[in-house]
């Protein structure tokens, strides 16, 4: 059997692979309705099932969360609850961006990678709503548009399930919006996916150098970036080349292409460009007197922000970005 891919495993599961395989568990569909607990047969609620077009991942799970009463678990949006955290533009991934002064530096919010909002707080027909919500929106700018459930049985039967459901249905949309034009969510889509595999190669570096299995020149620090920065670039240019999005010279994403400066002659390399978007993976944390990252303004495409992307639990803020500065 063909062993799929990074990317593919990422499509599939919304997470990154692990650095040892994981075992594979059975698909279990009966939850308490309540807080989304594994049952037994007979016992709480079947999930899984039939398709339809009103309901595209199974059943009829709008039409039931509205029928029954709040669950008092949890609440959406703006009702004092956690809500499901769902951003589509940077402004909405990184709070203050949008009223942020030239040259500031504002963090990524804390939930980012919480793809649903605290999963012990989740419900089954909550996730299902909301992925059915995504799969609608897809089909509004893609009409030929169709979905298939992972598992055979239905819906996912668990939380993780239904969150790598939820990120792979972001994934669709990124791409359809990019279809008409509209770059913003795939900029939030290309972030997401640089953080979860920077992490994963920040680990697995990590691990190489304990093992000796790393070369190492001038320090573990600099053979550690160098790991990262390689194979995160690669799984990079898979990840658009798998969303049929090209990252040719000329086209409005990039990966690690030469960036001419304004007006002189030399150039920078971003390891991503997403529209008006400069992202750099690293392990240094940099500001705007870093001259790479003033560099980066420098450049024809102009870009508003500049997206630091760190390893989280590397002693420091992961992820940040710089807004433009003035006069650049």
């Amino acid at each position: 059997m063909r062993r799929i891919s990074d990317f593919e495993y990422f499509l599939r599961t919304g997470r990154a692979r692990p650095f040892e395989e994981q075992t594979e568990h059975k698909f279990n569909p009966w939850h308490d309705p309540e807080d989304g607990r594994f049952t037994f047969v007979g016992q709480g609620r079947y999930y899984g099932g039939g398709l339809s077009p009103a309901d595209p991942l199974g059943g009829s799970a709008l039409q039931k969360l509205a029928q029954r009463g709040p669950n008092p678990r949890i609440r959406m949006r703006g009702n004092g609850g956690p809500p499901l955290h769902d951003p589509k533009t940077l402004e909405q991934a990184f709070p203050g961006l949008k009223n942020a002064p030239a040259g500031a530096i504002i963090g990524v919010a804390d939930n980012f990678l919480d793809l649903t909002g605290p999963a012990q707080q989740l419900t089954t027909e909550i996730s299902k709503a909301h992925a059915n919500a995504l799969v609608r929106e897809i089909q509004s700018l893609d009409p030929t548009f169709r979905f298939d459930v992972l598992e055979p049985g239905g819906f996912p039967s668990t939380t993780e399930g239904q969150a790598n459901l939820i990120n792979r249905l972001r994934l669709e949309r990124a791409k359809a919006y990019y279809n008409k034009g509209e770059l913003r969510p795939l900029q939030v889509e290309t972030l997401r996916f640089l953080q979860s595999r920077v992490d994963a190669a920040y680990a697995d570096g990590q691990r190489m150098l304990r093992a000796k299995q790393l070369p190492v020149r001038l320090s573990e620090r600099e053979a550690l970036g160098n790991f990262i920065d390689y194979r995160v670039r690669n799984e990079l240019r898979e990840f658009y080349e798998q969303l049929d999005i090209s990252i040719g010279r000329g086209q409005s994403v990039q990966v690690n292409r030469r960036a001419n400066h304004v007006p002189e002659g030399s150039f920078s390399r971003p390891d991503s460009q997403v529209g008006r978007v400069a992202f750099d993976v690293t392990l240094a944390e940099k500001s705007l007197s870093t001259q790479q990252v003033r560099n980066f303004f420098r450049t024809e495409f102009q870009p508003t922000v500049v997206v630091i992307v760190r390893p989280n639990g590397d002693g420091s803020p992961s992820s940040y970005i710089i807004t433009r500065p003035k006069g650049s």
